[in-house]
């Protein structure tokens, strides 16, 4: 399952309903929550050996945030890579 977050209120729910092998993207203001020094991104990164963590770079840089801020693992993408998650994943779920 591909889980598009867009939101920065992304939580430990969001971490709950994950399955191994789901890949996860973060855009938009979701990115913050990527930012290491918060408790979201310790939890997620307990969790990276069962699911792909994408941002979206465009996302990143716009807000002014540096590949150095977010946790080891988290795969930086662009649209097209974006795009070609969406072809590849049968099921999308979207979270605000």
């Amino acid at each position: 399952m591909l889980h598009l977050i867009s939101q920065a209120s992304a939580n430990q729910t969001l971490l709950q309903r994950t399955a191994t092998g789901d890949c996860l993207v973060f855009f938009g203001d979701a990115v913050f929550r990527l930012m290491s020094d918060t408790g979201f991104a310790l939890a997620l990164a307990g969790e990276m050996n069962r699911v792909h963590v994408y941002a979206l770079l465009p996302d990143l840089e716009t807000r002014g945030i540096e590949a150095s801020e977010i946790p080891p693992g988290i795969t930086l993408i662009g649209y097209d890579q974006l795009v070609a998650l969406t072809v590849e994943e049968p099921v999308i779920q979207s979270w605000r």
